[in-house]
C-alpha cells in the first residue's frame, strides 16, 4: 500500500514537468494569445490538477489518456494558429509523451525483471527527461510549422499518425501481454515515435517550399512594381527634355496664332500640350515609392478593363514602409477589387482607394462593387467566388494572415454589392519627422 502511494505522489510531482513541455512546445511553434505569465500559470495549475484526479480516480480506466488528450485541445485554444494545426500539435505532443514514457518503462523492464517501485520512479523523471530532449529537437526542427497550407492528405497524415499510434499501442498492451513480446514493446515506441517526427518533418518540409515559393512571388511582384515606376519616371523625364527642347518653338507659333487672331488654333495647340502632360499612365504621385509603385502597376492592369480608380492619398514620402507586407497588403487587395470588377457588366466599374497617415498610423480603404454572391465557410471566413475555391481566396487570407502578424486591425464589410475593406497599421514610423504629409485627390 505505502508503495503505491509513493508511485501515485512521485506520478503527481512529475506533472508539472509535462505541462512545461506542452507549454514550450505550443508556445515554440503556434505563439501564445496572452503574455501574462499568471493566467498561463493557472490555466496549467488546472490542468494538472484534473489530471491528477483523473489519475487517482479509478472510475474513469481508459477514459483518462481521452480526456487528457481533450483538456489539451481545450488549452491550445489559448495559442494561435487555426483549428487544424492545435489539432496536429495536440495530437503530435501527446503522442511524445506517451511513446516516451512507454518506451522508459520497457526498457526498464528488460533491464531490471523484477521491476520494482523505485525504478517505477526512476522510469517516471527518466520519460520527462526524454520528452524535454524530443521537444526541444522537434522545436527546432520545425521552422514553419503553424504556417501555410497543406493539402488534405496530409492533414490525414498530421492527425491520424498519432492517432494510429495510440491504437496500436493499446492493441499491444491489450492481446500481447505474454513475456515472450516484451521486446517489441520498447522496438515499437522507437519505431512510432520516428514515425511521428518523419510526419511531422516532412509537413514542415513541404510548408518551408511554399514559403520560399511565396517570397519569390512577392519580390517578382515587387521588382515589376519598381520596374514599372522607373519606366513611368523615365517616360516622364522624356517628355520633359523633349518639351524643353520643344518650348520654344511652340511658343512662338501659339503667339503668331494669336496675334493673327486664330483662337481656334491656339486652342488646339494648348488643348495638344495638356494631353502631352495627362498621357502618362502613373496616377499616384504621393512620394512614397512603393505606394506609387504598386498602384500605378495595378491601374495599368485595371484601365484595359475601363476601371476607374478614385485615389486620396495622404502619406508623407518618408513613411518607412516593409516592402513585403505593404505588397501583400495593398497588391492582393487590389488583384482582388480588379478580378471583382472584371466580373461586372455594367460600365459602373471603379475602385477606390484611401490612405491616410496620421499619429504613427496608417489608414488603408479600398472599395470596389462586386456581382454574385459572396461565399463563406463553416467559421465565417470568406471564400473565392470561383468554382475551384479550395485553391483560391489565399489573397484575403494572406492580407488577414499579414495585418494580423503586423498587429493590426482588419474590417472587412459587404453589403449592396459594395465589398470594403478597412484596415488600420500602428506605430507606423517616418524617416523625417518634420516633413508635411503629401496630399493627393484623382479621379481617373
Amino acid at each position: 500500500m505505502t508503495n503505491v502511494i509513493f508511485e501515485n505522489l512521485f506520478y503527481l510531482g512529475t506533472l508539472p514537468l509535462v505541462t512545461a513541455i506542452v507549454h514550450y512546445f505550443f508556445n515554440s511553434c503556434l505563439g501564445c494569445h496572452t503574455k501574462n505569465k499568471l493566467h498561463i500559470f493557472i490555466l496549467y495549475f488546472i490542468f494538472c490538477l484534473t489530471s491528477g484526479w483523473l489519475y487517482l480516480t479509478p472510475y474513469f480506466g481508459k477514459l483518462d489518456s481521452l480526456l487528457n488528450l481533450f483538456m489539451l485541445m481545450i488549452i491550445s485554444n489559448f495559442y494561435k494558429g487555426s483549428f487544424r494545426w492545435k489539432v496536429g500539435a495536440v495530437m503530435f505532443i501527446s503522442a511524445v509523451i506517451i511513446l516516451s514514457d512507454m518506451m522508459i518503462q520497457s526498457f526498464l523492464m528488460i533491464i531490471f525483471p523484477n521491476y520494482t517501485t523505485d525504478i517505477y520512479i526512476i522510469s517516471l523523471f527518466l520519460s520527462k527527461l526524454v520528452m524535454i530532449i524530443l521537444t526541444h529537437i522537434a522545436v527546432q526542427l520545425f521552422t514553419s510549422y503553424g504556417e501555410g497550407y497543406l493539402p488534405n492528405w496530409y492533414w490525414v497524415f498530421l492527425i491520424f499518425c498519432p492517432f494510429i499510434s495510440f491504437s496500436g499501442l493499446y492493441v499491444l498492451t491489450r492481446y500481447m501481454i505474454n513475456i515472450d513480446f516484451i521486446w517489441l514493446y520498447p522496438t515499437m515506441s522507437i519505431g512510432l515515435l520516428f514515425i511521428n517526427f518523419f510526419v511531422f518533418i516532412l509537413c514542415d518540409y513541404i510548408l518551408r517550399l511554399q514559403t520560399m515559393k511565396t517570397q519569390t512571388v512577392l519580390l517578382e511582384k515587387q521588382i515589376n512594381y519598381y520596374t514599372n515606376q522607373y519606366l513611368l519616371a523615365e517616360s516622364c523625364q522624356k517628355k520633359m527634355l523633349k518639351f524643353r527642347h520643344d518650348i520654344k518653338n511652340v511658343l512662338i507659333g501659339l503667339q503668331a496664332k494669336l496675334k493673327a487672331g486664330e483662337i481656334s488654333g491656339s486652342k488646339q495647340i494648348v488643348d495638344t500640350l495638356i494631353d502631352d502632360f495627362n498621357s502618362s499612365k502613373g496616377i499616384a504621385h504621393s512620394g512614397n515609392l512603393i505606394v506609387d509603385s504598386i498602384i500605378n502597376y495595378k491601374y495599368q492592369e485595371a484601365n484595359s478593363s475601363k476601371i476607374t480608380f478614385n485615389l486620396d492619398l495622404r502619406l508623407p514620402a518618408d513613411i518607412i514602409l516593409d516592402p513585403t507586407f505593404i505588397s501583400v497588403i495593398l497588391g492582393n487587395a487590389l488583384d482582388n477589387a480588379i478580378e471583382a470588377c472584371q466580373q461586372i457588366i455594367s460600365e459602373k466599374k471603379y475602385i477606390k482607394i484611401k490612405m491616410h497617415y496620421q499619429n504613427e498610423n496608417l489608414f488603408i480603404y479600398i472599395e470596389n462593387p462586386y456581382t454574385g454572391y459572396i461565399r463563406k465557410n463553416l467559421s465565417g471566413k470568406i471564400l473565392s467566388s470561383k468554382s475551384d475555391y479550395q485553391s483560391h481566396g489565399i489573397g484575403l487570407k494572406s492580407i488577414c494572415d499579414m495585418i494580423e502578424k503586423l498587429g493590426g486591425l482588419l474590417n472587412i464589410d459587404f453589403k449592396d454589392s459594395v465589398f470594403k475593406i478597412e484596415a488600420v497599421l500602428f506605430n507606423i514610423k517616418r524617416e523625417r519627422n518634420k516633413q508635411n504629409i503629401s496630399s493627393l485627390t484623382i479621379d481617373c
